[in-house]
C-alpha cells in the first residue's frame, strides 16, 4: 500500500501545498461511504447495469467486464457518474439485500455468516448461549428456563411438538442425562440397545436400571425389584390385609387392576371387588374395592390356589353386605357379576347353580350363567323379576354380570358385551346379605369362581373395562 494513501481503504493523503484539496477529501469520503456499513444491491453480476443510481454498490459476480473487468469478488460503487472498484481485505462484512444473506471476506472469498440468509444459520460449529461451547459440547447454553412450543396452524405450522433423538445404531444411546455438579444422577432413553430404561446412579459412575420397557412388547421389567410403599395406597390397603403377603410380581398385578379401574372411575363405584383366584386361601376373601366387607368362609368351601373357590352344598362365602341397607347397591342404581374359571360341566346349565345371589330374596340380585335348556343367561338386578337373555356361545365359563342405571331397564353382559337391555322394572330391596357360591342350602354352584364384583350400576364401557381388566389379572395368574 503507497505511503501516500491509508493502508486499509486507499484513502489518499493530502499533501503539503495540494491545489483543490477537495477532490481528494471528496473521493475519500466516497470510499468510506461505500465501504463503512456495507450493503450491496446484488452479487450475482459481472457487467455494470446500465443504469445505475448515484451511490449504488454491487459485489462483482465472477467474470467481470466493462467497467468491472478484472474486479470479481471487489465492490463496485458508483459515484460521480464514474465506477470506483474497491478490493475487500479480510474481516469486511458485507450485506447482499437481494439474497437477504451476510458475507464476510475470509482474505481469499466471501464466505456466508452461519451458511444461511439473514433468517437462518445453518451448519455452525459452535454455538453458545450465556457460556463457551467446545468440541465436547458444541452446542452449550446456561441459563434457568427454556421453552419449546408447538408452531400453531394459524401460523402455518401443525400445532404439534416433537423433539427428535436419533442414534445412528441399536448399540449406541440416545438420552436425556440428568446431573447434579456435573455428575450423573438419572438417565432415561435407548442407552446401548432399543429398549427404553430409566437408569439411576449415586455417583455418576454405577449405574442400575431402575425399569426398562421392552420395544418388542411394551412389558415393563423393574431389574432391581419393586420396593414397599410403590404401589397405590389403595392396593396397599388390601395387600396389608392378606396374612400371607403375595410376591412382588403378583403386588405389580394387584396394583394394575386396581390402577385400572381407580383411574377409569370404576372402583370408586364398587362395593365389593374379590379376586378369588388368590395365592392364598385367606387373600381371596380380601375386598380390594373397599376394606369393609372382605369375605367369610362357611363350612370350608373348596379353594384351588390360583384358581379360585368352588361351591358345594351347605359351603359358600358370606360377604356380610346387605343391598340398599349400605353401600352404593341400590334400586336404580346397581351391578353384580361373577367370573367363572372352570366348571364340572362348563357347557350344562343347573337350576340350582347361583354364583351371587341374595340370601333372603334372591330378587335383589343374583347371577346364573347358564339356564333354560343350555342357552341362557339368568339374573336380576334390584328387581323383582328374573331376566333371560339368550347366549351366542351357551357355557357357564367367563364374565356374567349385570348392571341396571334406571328404575325401568337393565342390561345382562357376557364377557364384557352387551346382551341388550330388558324392561325389568326396579323393587325395593329387602334385607339378606349377598352369598357367593350360593345360599348355603339348595341354591349353590360347584364351579370354581375367580372374580366377584357388586356394586352401583355401570355403563356399557365400564362393564367392558371390568370385564378386560379382570381378564388380564386372571390370565396373569393362568386363571383365564
Amino acid at each position: 500500500m503507497s505511503a501516500d494513501a491509508t493502508p486499509h481503504l486507499a484513502l489518499a493523503f493530502l499533501a503539503e501545498g495540494q491545489q483543490h484539496k477537495e477532490v481528494t477529501v471528496n473521493d475519500a469520503l466516497n470510499r468510506l461511504d461505500a465501504v463503512v456499513q456495507l450493503a450491496v444491491i446484488d452479487r450475482d453480476l459481472a457487467a455494470p447495469p446500465a443504469s445505475p443510481a448515484e451511490g449504488d454498490r454491487y459485489l462483482v459476480a465472477a467474470g467481470g467486464s466493462g467497467a468491472w473487468a478484472g474486479a470479481a469478488g471487489a465492490i463496485a460503487a458508483f459515484f460521480d457518474g464514474a465506477w470506483t472498484v474497491l478490493a475487500p481485505a479480510a474481516g469486511w462484512l458485507c450485506w447482499v439485500d437481494d439474497d437477504k444473506v451476510l458475507l464476510i471476506h475470509d482474505g481469499t472469498a466471501w464466505q456466508e455468516v452461519g451458511g444461511g440468509t439473514g433468517e437462518t444459520l445453518q451448519n455452525l460449529t459452535l454455538l453458545g448461549v450465556g457460556t463457551m461451547a467446545d468440541a465436547t459440547n458444541p452446542f452449550a447454553a446456561k441459563l434457568n428456563g427454556a421453552l419449546w412450543t408447538a408452531r400453531t396452524v394459524a401460523e402455518g405450522g401443525s400445532g404439534d411438538l416433537r423433539y427428535v433423538f436419533d442414534k445412528e445404531g441399536a448399540a449406541n444411546t440416545g438420552s436425556l442425562l440428568f446431573q447434579t455438579g456435573f455428575a450423573g444422577r438419572a438417565e432415561i432413553g435407548l442407552t446401548g440397545d432399543d429398549d427404553f430404561h430409566f437408569k439411576v446412579s449415586p455417583d455418576g459412575s454405577a449405574w442400575a436400571d431402575a425399569l426398562v420397557l421392552s420395544r418388542a412388547s411394551g412389558a415393563a421389567r423393574f431389574p432391581k425389584g419393586v420396593s414397599a410403599g410403590l404401589v397405590l395406597p389403595e392396593t396397599q390397603a388390601a395387600i396389608d390385609a392378606m396374612t400371607v403377603t403375595p410376591s412382588r410380581k403378583r403386588q405389580r398385578l394387584y396394583d394394575e387392576l386396581v390402577g385400572e379401574l381407580l383411574y377409569a372411575g370404576i372402583l370408586a363405584k364398587l362395593d365389593a371387588l374379590y379376586t378369588l383366584a388368590a395365592h392364598d386361601a385367606q387373600a381371596a376373601l380380601v375386598n380390594l374395592a373397599d376394606r369393609a366387607f372382605d369375605l367369610a368362609a362357611v363350612n370350608t368351601p373348596a379353594f384351588t390356589t390360583d384358581r379360585g373357590y368352588a361351591g358345594a352344598a351347605g359351603a359358600y362365602l358370606e360377604t356380610g353386605f346387605t343391598p340398599g341397607a349400605s353401600g352404593q347397591y341400590a334400586q336404580n342404581s346397581a351391578a353384580l357379576g361373577v367370573f367363572v374359571v372352570s366348571s364340572p360341566t362348563p357347557t350344562t346349565g343347573d337350576s340350582n347353580a347361583y354364583p351371587l345371589l341374595c340370601t333372603n330374596s334372591a330378587n335383589q340380585g343374583f347371577i346364573r350363567p347358564l339356564i333354560g335348556g343350555n342357552t341362557q343367561l339368568a339374573y336380576s338386578v334390584a328387581s323383582a323379576a328374573t331376566v333371560f337373555k339368550t347366549l351366542g356361545s351357551p357355557t357357564r365359563l367367563g364374565f356374567s354380570a349385570a348392571s341396571r342405571l334406571s328404575g325401568t331397564q337393565a342390561s345382562g353382559y357376557r364377557d364384557g358385551d352387551s346382551l341388550g337391555l330388558d324392561a325389568s322394572s326396579s323393587a325395593a330391596l329387602s334385607s339378606g346379605t349377598f352369598r357367593i357360591l350360593g345360599n348355603g342350602a339348595s341354591a349353590f354352584t360347584p364351579d370354581t369362581v375367580g372374580a366377584v364384583f357388586f356394586g352401583a350400576g355401570l355403563t356399557d364401557a365400564e362393564m367392558a373395562t371390568l370385564y378386560a381388566t379382570l381378564h388380564d389379572f386372571l390370565a396373569a395368574i393362568g386363571a383365564a
